[in-house]
């Protein structure tokens, strides 16, 4: 069973056993997809950052410099994590999540951006797992197959033409397992 721990909401904190089988149950059903595995170590007290994704640079006109510059940011899922390891074994975990992508292109150059971002701070024992989810996506693709010329006729070409829409619903689920590693 999920157990959820009070003053969390409906963010539960899960035994790695029972993440471990319920994942590769998913997995094996065809039910779920592994968009990445990262680790990653921290210092106490100390940020760490994943991107999974790409860097995308917007160029624009800077007036006081008198010349163009170059912004980055970052598109995909971004996980940044601060871990603070507590006297009595437990780790205050702050958590900012963040599921990004290109929606258009406005005036042939700057993105439209999509975001979905989480931010928490989270109380748990070493080697405890949590879950963060609620980055649901619903996309809708249209395609349009036609017969060259024929399906472009005003009227007739809609005989020549098959439009399919294709709804897709996604939701990103987090699973964050920190640990206390000793000092060597």
């Amino acid at each position: 069973t999920i157990n959820k721990v009070p003053l969390l909401g409906d963010i539960p904190v899960v035994g790695a056993l029972f993440i471990s089988a319920t994942i590769n149950y998913l997995l094996t059903h065809n039910q779920a997809s592994l968009l990445a595995n990262p680790k990653v170590e921290a210092l106490d007290n100390q940020q760490a950052k994943i991107l999974v994704g790409q860097t995308y640079p917007i160029v624009y006109y800077s007036s006081q410099a008198g010349q163009f510059q170059v912004n980055y940011i970052d598109i995909g899922v971004i996980l940044q994590v601060t871990p603070v390891i507590n006297t009595d074994g437990y780790i205050t975990t702050t958590l900012h999540v963040e599921r990004s992508n290109i929606q258009a292109i406005v005036a042939g150059q700057y993105p439209l951006l999509d975001n979905r971002k989480i931010d928490s701070i989270l109380r748990v024992k070493d080697g405890d797992t949590i879950v963060m989810g609620g980055l649901i996506t619903d996309d809708t693709t249209k395609t349009i197959n036609k017969v060259p010329l024929l399906g472009d006729i005003p009227v007739v070409g809609a005989l020549f033409k098959n439009v399919n829409s294709t709804k897709v619903h996604s939701e990103i689920v987090f699973l964050i397992t920190p640990h206390i590693v000793p000092e060597h």
